[in-house]
């Protein structure tokens, strides 16, 4: 399993040292000193990233070790607050997909994004949500979201 991780400090500010609004433009751009990213980007500079719900979206919030992790789907449209995670982790390779109840489907290839917290009974980090993706374009739309805050 292949991963990648993105050390959040939320003291810092999100795009520039100005404490003005982001413009959006009329054709639902997000304006910056620099490139125009397009208007999935209009989230950035926020602090809750939305997940579509879609049959190629799966979530946990029982991470266990070494990839023994039961995703199930994804039923509701979801924001998640990226605002109090300390770190997000990226991984790929082959994970277990359930339903709804719970029980084992099958194995299937994916990419999870994991939101870390700090736990102040234990003082460790542990993974607060995993989102499995199976499909490549929603997952690169959700990461690029993160990547820009």
């Amino acid at each position: 399993m292949e991963c990648e991780s993105i050390n959040r400090n939320t003291d810092q500010k999100q795009f520039s040292d100005s404490s003005k609004r982001q413009r959006i433009g009329d054709d639902g751009m997000l304006q910056m000193n620099g490139p125009t990213y397009s208007g999935t980007a209009q989230y950035s500079g926020r602090s809750f990233i939305p997940i579509l719900t879609s049959s190629n979206t799966f979530h946990s919030e029982d991470v266990k070790v070494e990839g023994h992790t039961l995703y199930k789907p994804l039923t509701d449209d979801t924001l998640l607050n990226v605002r109090n995670v300390e770190q997000i982790t990226f991984a790929s390779g082959m994970f277990h997909i359930g339903n709804r109840n719970g029980a084992f489907e099958r194995n299937c290839e994916g990419f999870a994004i994991m939101l870390w917290k700090y736990a102040d009974s234990s003082n460790r980090l542990f993974v607060s949500r995993s989102i499995l993706f199976t499909n490549r374009d929603e997952y690169w739309a959700v990461r690029c979201r993160l990547e820009l805050m």
